[in-house]
């Protein structure tokens, strides 16, 4: 990640009153509900 991208999460946790790790964590949660990650997931059986 560039530092720039890093710097911008680093200042939405500290606005948020949260963690880095969980703002980098709630970005994930969203990728993966996305339909067309979600359609990989199940045809490659990735959550076994």
């Amino acid at each position: 990640m560039s530092e720039d991208v890093y710097n911008l999460l680093k200042r939405l946790a500290g606005v948020k009153a949260s963690s880095m790790n969980k703002v980098v964590g709630e970005a994930i949660d969203r990728y993966l509900e996305e339909s067309d990650i979600q359609e990989l997931i199940e045809r490659y059986n990735l959550e076994d």
